[in-house]
This record gives structure tokens, sequence and C-alpha cells, in this order.
């Protein structure tokens, strides 16, 4: 098993947080306003333009701040990291067989272990 020091794991946590992840975000999202062949044609530029207009007509400066760029910046993304990290950082001592599908599902349901309401939900609302 890998041993991770305690630094290293809040580091990790928030990475997204960090100027080198606000970096990756922003280089992200840059690439992804690119005009590409077989792409949308400048739809996402429009998108960006549109959603940007109509934030400020609702708020001003503030709406834009707090409704577009502080959840698109940092928060989406540190949200994003967090549930890549629980997904594959998930310790599965059994082994499963079935549909891939199957195989994930018994391995969220192994999060509600003494709870059958909860793991009935789950298994009726988002897995697989």
């Amino acid at each position: 098993m890998l041993k991770t020091g305690r630094v290293a794991v809040v580091f990790a946590l928030l990475f997204p947080l960090t100027a080198r992840g606000i970096r990756a975000t922003a280089a992200s999202l840059t690439s992804n306003l690119r005009q590409r062949p077989g792409r949308y044609g400048g739809a996402g530029a429009a998108a960006l333009v549109l959603v940007l207009g109509a934030a400020y007509l609702t708020g001003g400066g503030a709406a834009i701040l707090a409704g577009v760029l502080l959840p698109r910046l940092p928060l989406y993304p540190l949200l994003a990291w967090w549930s890549l990290l629980v997904e594959h950082t998930w310790f599965d001592p059994e082994h499963r067989t079935g549909t891939p599908a199957e195989i994930e599902a018994g391995r969220c349901l192994r999060l509600y272990p003494r709870n059958r309401a909860l793991a009935a939900l789950a298994a009726a609302t988002w897995l697989p």
C-alpha cells in the first residue's frame, strides 16, 4: 500500500485552488474556446459571451464574478478533482464479476454497508 504524508494529501486535495491548478483550468477553458475543424464553429465562444452578458444584465460585475468566474475557475474543478480522487482510490479487496456497470455498482454500494435505505436510493437514482 502506498503511504502519503499529510502535507502531500492536503496539497493533492487542494490542487485546483493552487496557481498551477487555476492555470491548468484556464488553459483547458481557452483550448475549448478555440475553433477546431469538425467542431461547432465558434459556438463555445458565442456561449461564453452569452453567459457573461446574461450574468452582467442580471447583476452586473458582481454576478459575473460570483455567478460565473468563481464557480467555474476554482469551485467546479475542485469538486471534479475530489470526485476523481474518491472514485479512483476506492479500496476494493473483493474480486467482483459481472458487467462493468455491475462491478461499479457493487463498489458504490459498499459506501452503505449498514443502511439499506441509502443503498436502495443510490441503486434507484445514480448507479449504472
